[in-house]
C-alpha cells in the first residue's frame, strides 16, 4: 500500500513561512530570557553618590566611629574610616571605590595591617541598596557590606570567617551634617 502526498506547493510556501517566522520569534525571545536571567545591570560609579559626605556612630560610648566619603577628580570615590576612644585614633583605614574592566572594587588600606598594602574587594551583589564587596582570599573580613537604609543612614557590615568559625561585625551609621563636606 502506498501512501500519496497531495501537496499544494503555494500553500506549503505560505505555511513555511509562517513556521520559519515563529520559529525566529520563539529563538529570539528564549535568548532574551536567557541573557537576562540571573544578571543584574552592574551599578554605575553614579550610584553611590549617596554614599559622599562624613558618616558617624556616636552610640558607643566607649568609642565613635566615622567615615568620611568623597568623589575623586578621576569619578570615583576616596574615603577614609576611622575610631576614637578617648580622643585617641585606635584604628584608620583608607578606602577607595571604583569600576574597573574587572569590575567594581572597593580598596581598603589598613597601615597596621598586611604590610600596608591595599586589599581589594570585588562587588559580587548589588540589591536594593545593598553592596556586597567579597575577597574570599583575605584572612578577616571577607565581605564587606553597605546598605543605603534611608534618607541619611546607612548600615555597614563585615563578615567571614575566623579560625573556622563565622563573625560579623555590623556599623550602623548617620549622615553628620554638623561637620562640613
Amino acid at each position: 500500500m502506498q501512501f500519496k502526498w497531495n501537496i499544494n506547493p503555494i500553500l506549503m510556501g505560505k505555511q513555511l513561512k509562517i513556521v520559519s517566522l515563529l520559529f525566529i520569534t520563539i529563538s529570539v525571545f528564549i535568548s532574551s530570557c536567557q541573557s537576562n536571567h540571573g544578571n543584574k545591570q552592574a551599578p554605575a560609579i553614579a550610584d553611590f553618590i549617596w554614599l559622599c559626605g562624613n558618616w558617624k556612630n556616636d552610640s558607643d560610648t566607649s568609642a565613635l566611629f566615622f567615615e568620611k566619603w568623597q568623589i575623586t577628580p578621576h569619578k570615583n570615590y576616596s574615603g577614609i574610616s576611622y575610631i576614637l576612644a578617648k580622643n585617641d585614633t585606635v584604628f584608620f583605614e583608607s578606602i577607595q571605590l571604583f569600576i574597573a574592566d574587572t569590575g567594581t572594587f572597593y580598596a581598603v588600606t589598613v597601615p597596621s595591617q598586611n604590610n600596608a598594602k591595599t586589599v581589594n574587594f570585588k562587588l559580587v551583589s548589588s540589591d536594593n541598596q545593598t553592596y556586597i564587596f567579597e575577597n574570599k582570599k583575605h584572612d578577616f573580613p571577607q565581605r564587606i557590606a553597605y546598605q543605603y537604609k534611608a534618607l541619611d543612614t546607612l548600615n555597614a557590615w563585615i563578615e567571614g570567617k575566623v579560625k573556622g568559625k563565622f563573625k560579623k561585625e555590623s556599623f550602623l551609621m548617620w549622615r553628620d551634617k554638623s561637620i562640613a563636606k
